[in-house]
């Protein structure tokens, strides 16, 4: 993971990868994910020009990175209402076998 990536930066809360459209929260790690768009990790405070606001507008699951569960789309507006972390999916590493099996 890079901290200083020409096209990422910081910004307020409001704007950030913690509630963009194209970042995917770390199951086990929320402050870490990863962004689609750019397809590599960062953290939750990192913008981007390719920024867009997640909404739950759509029928799909979602995911709490709060309770750590998938949600349906109603689930996851009464879990937002809540103040809840709401995300389109979660990330799982793809080495995450190793960690789970180590040892």
């Amino acid at each position: 993971m890079t901290t200083a990536t020409s096209h990422l930066a910081r910004l307020s809360p409001r704007a950030s990868c913690a509630s963009c459209w194209n970042w995917l929260p770390h199951v086990h790690y929320p402050i870490v994910g990863y962004c689609t768009l750019w397809a590599e990790a960062t953290f939750d405070d990192y913008y981007c020009p390719g920024y867009v606001l997640l909404e739950i507008k759509t029928e799909r699951l979602y995911w709490c990175s709060t309770c750590r569960i998938k949600l349906t789309r109603e689930e996851a507006a009464l879990h937002w209402s809540h103040g809840h972390r709401i995300f389109r999916s979660a990330y799982v590493e793809p080495d995450v076998k190793e960690e789970i099996y180590e040892g």
